[in-house]
């Protein structure tokens, strides 16, 4: 895999925009939550194919349109086929200055707020009425834009070597990119990008996999996938504009993304996957079960777990419905479950709870029937397409956060396979928009004995039990259909145990599930099923031995669907229910030197609170000042230029000394603010103020001045 480290420099204001504004500025930014400018790799990419389009053209290249295709992939499909991948591009050292500052997140100097306005200006424009020559009504916009002198850094990665005439062309392009960003013909967004080093353009996407192996006696691989950019896992919940993203890693992602990588890895080229038996065994034959991945290893929330509306955790304890709804004390309460995902934590006498969540962002996009600069289609044009184009957020989980799950398999030569695949490989794309900004994570495989759920699962006798939902889970009726039933479940669970089984009660929910075939390019139907969480007091009888508690239960159990939680239960031994927040660990920098950025903020926070404190104290002094003295706003105007013009405290003395024996000066010592050797009497707290800060002071005195006279 060629690699190209890119450099991208900001060389007049920036408006990379965001797609939202608030209250005071009409047109945003791209920010990272931190609060810290990056540059999107999907804009990016559309630049440098547009870019690169262009330098083809001029350099007579005869199969533009097929060359761009092979680099950048087809523009009518939602997931780009081409060559390269285009991360997001953020301010140097960032992931070193990305830790530091999240240590430091308790100074307010590293607040997000903060942080945004050190690296942005606002800026007012308005459109002229071509008659009056004046302002248009209602034409006032303001605009947030990045500074000048910026760099952002990234790399872009290929998945195949490039020739030495694709090199040129990229070198080319990339010179060749000029302009980005929102009001290009107003001024902004000219930056400059380069290759860093160009005796870096390297090839190599394999990690280190040295002297690492896995215990053939394993049939468990633990998997831990870490976000390296944000990922769009696609959930359509009803806003049309809107692509939200689910908060875990679902087993058949997981399944697909090891497929489509042992595809590239390890097939020949020509070979059809179906006809290889590995990838068969791995992924077609049900041999290997791949369960999901949960944010922190958490779990969901069992459903029977209720809060009360309108009350806090600390006045209305949660409790379990099966337990208290007989309760009359409690018929007068709302409750509704807990829900999302969490640590459970049991003791003798209580259920702790941590709340745990995934963070995620919206990231706006707009898009162009056509995607060249200058050409886009209007509407009413000849084509017959309606409109130029359209808008759309991403919702996107975080980068940096840690999702964890289990692979396993009674052949632990599968897993063998598996465990050097995923060591062997630097990085992997998954969910939307893989080739840009999105989709770049981490894989780990390290063995474990026996999963930590499957040591939770209970050995069953005759007796009641929960039956806890971790996935969601398919059932089907004996005509083949999704059937989500008491009745289809006690079914499922007699032909599992060989038994007599009665679900007595149930906290359940619903919801849908389909699967999409990446080679056809289409989805499967919508299948009904309950939801994870749901909950089911399960009653075993006409058990003749004690078995192992199934752990997952229904259909696609290989994609992860189906994996069930047993507990013993006992109506009678209550439980005290606590629901506490997750606290991640603190970051821990090992001491490592502080970031140039982060120095750099700091000093200008500490300006900034300096100037604060000197514009305080000169509108204190203005004020009490103001009771005694008089000075007409004419003077105070000739004060306030003299003071802005003035360069040094000479020229400030010579102005003096200019107006000795006139009138102006006859007023200032009159309202006491001039000695009798030309100087200030009003006293600064601090006389080693340099000579801008001394400027600050005085101008804020004598603009206080000037609004307490109309007062």
């Amino acid at each position: 895999m060629t690699q190209i480290p890119i450099k991208i420099t900001t060389e007049s204001y920036l408006l990379t925009g965001s797609g939202e504004g608030d209250v005071l500025i009409d047109a945003d930014i791209v920010f990272h939550p931190l609060g810290y400018p990056h540059f999107p790799g999907r804009r990016f990419k559309g630049l440098l194919r547009e870019s690169m389009e262009e330098v083809l053209e001029m350099m007579g290249h005869n199969n533009v349109e097929g060359t761009i295709q092979h680099i950048f992939g087809k523009e009518d499909r939602d997931e780009g086929d081409g060559i390269i991948r285009v991360p997001n591009f953020f301010l140097k050292g960032w992931r070193h200055l990305k830790k530091q500052t999240k240590a430091k997140a308790a100074e307010y100097a590293f607040q997000p707020a903060f942080i945004k306005k050190y690296f942005t200006t606002e800026i007012q424009q308005t459109a002229i009425d071509q008659n009056s020559g004046t302002a248009k009504d209602r034409s006032l916009r303001n605009y947030r834009v990045l500074k000048p002198s910026n760099d952002f850094y990234g790399t872009l990665e290929f998945a195949e070597s490039l020739s030495e005439d694709q090199q040129t062309w990229f070198k080319y392009a990339l010179a060749n990119l000029r302009y980005a960003g929102t009001r290009r013909n107003r001024g902004f967004g000219k930056i400059k990008v380069v290759i860093e080093n160009e005796t870096a353009i390297i090839d190599g996407s394999t990690k280190d996999n040295s002297g690492t192996t896995l215990n053939t006696n394993s049939n468990t691989l633990n998997i831990r996938l870490t976000t390296q950019s944000p990922i769009v896992l696609a959930l359509q919940l009803g806003e049309q504009n809107t692509v939200s993203t689910e908060r875990y890693i679902s087993g058949n992602r997981l399944r697909g993304l090891l497929a489509n990588t042992y595809i590239r890895k390890k097939l020949k080229a020509g070979t059809e996957p179906h006809q290889d038996l590995n990838f068969f065994n791995l992924f077609l034959s049900g041999s290997v079960q791949f369960g999901n991945l949960y944010f922190n290893n958490t779990v969901p929330v069992p459903l029977h777990i209720h809060e009360f509306k309108g009350y806090t955790h600390e006045s209305m304890p949660p409790v379990n419905v099966f337990q208290w709804k007989e309760n009359s004390d409690y018929g007068k309460y709302i409750s509704k479950p807990i829900g999302g995902h969490g640590i459970m934590v049991d003791e003798t006498d209580k259920h702790k709870i941590k709340k745990c969540s995934p963070s995620t962002s919206f990231f706006f996009h707009n898009s162009r029937y056509m995607r060249k600069a200058g050409r886009s289609v209007e509407q009413g044009s000849d084509t017959g397409v309606e409109g130029g184009g359209g808008i759309f957020y991403y919702e996107a989980l975080n980068e940096d956060q840690t999702f964890e799950g289990v692979i396993t398999s009674a052949d632990s030569s599968l897993l063998e396979t598996l465990y050097e695949l995923i060591n062997e490989t630097a990085t992997f794309g998954i969910g939307k928009s893989k080739s840009a900004q999105y989709g770049t994570v981490m894989l780990e495989a390290f063995q474990s004995e026996r999963s930590k759920d499957a040591e939770k699962n209970a050995t069953l006798s005759n007796g009641i039990y929960l039956l806890c939902l971790q996935s969601p889970l398919v059932l089907l009726n004996e005509y083949g259909l999704p059937s989500p039933t008491k009745a289809a479940l006690e079914a499922e669970l007699m032909a599992k145990l060989s038994a007599t089984v009665k679900v007595n009660d149930s906290a359940v929910a619903f919801t849908t599930v389909e699967q999409y075939n990446s080679v056809w390019q289409s989805k499967s139907g919508k299948y009904a099923a309950y939801k994870e969480g749901s909950v089911f007091v399960v009653e075993v009888s006409d058990l003749a031995n004690s078995v192992n508690a199934p752990a997952q239960l229904g259909e696609w159990n290989i994609q992860g669907f189906g994996k069930v939680r047993w507990e013993l239960y006992n109506v009678g031994a209550a439980k005290q229910i606590e629901i506490m927040d997750y606290k991640p660990s603190d970051t821990n920098t090992n001491g490592a030197t502080e970031s140039e950025i982060l120095t750099e903020i700091k000093q200008a926070y500490d300006k900034e609170k300096e100037i604060i404190a000197i514009k305080t104290k000169a509108i204190k002094d203005a004020t009490a000042h103001h009771k005694h003295h008089q000075l007409k706003n004419h003077l105070i105007g000739r004060m306030e230029m003299m003071i802005k013009n003035a360069q040094n405290m000479e020229a400030i003395t010579k102005w003096f000394n200019d107006i000795k024996e006139k009138p102006a000066e006859k007023s200032l010592k009159s309202a006491e603010l001039l000695d009798d050797v030309c100087k200030f009497t009003v006293k600064m707290n601090n006389t080693d103020l340099s000579f801008e800060k001394s400027k600050c002071y005085w101008l804020t005195f004598f603009q206080t001045f000037r609004k307490l006279n109309r007062s």
